[in-house]
């Protein structure tokens, strides 16, 4: 059996989460745009949601495994895009 290795998947996640926002910040107008960084660089929203990512996966690590984990967690950080944006 394989154990699974959290770090290393938090680890592997951050290019996808890199990829995920900055594509995101592409598609949006400039009035969204703003809203979203609230003053924060593109790089800064990328630490915020890897920060957000990985204490979420590590809530969720230990009940549900890495693909449970990996789940919820980025669930919990795209769906604070909808709140701060499209609210």
């Amino acid at each position: 059996m394989i154990k699974e290795n959290p770090d290393e998947h938090k680890a592997e996640i951050l290019p996808v989460i890199t990829e995920t926002v900055l594509s995101l910040l592409v598609d949006l107008s400039l009035s969204t745009k703003e809203k979203l960084l609230s003053g924060e660089t593109p790089e800064e929203l990328i630490e915020r949601c890897k920060k957000r990512y990985d204490h979420e996966f590590d809530l969720n690590f230990p009940s549900l495994g890495i693909a449970g984990a990996h789940e919820v967690a980025w669930r919990e950080v795209f769906d604070e895009f909808n709140d701060e944006v499209w609210d």
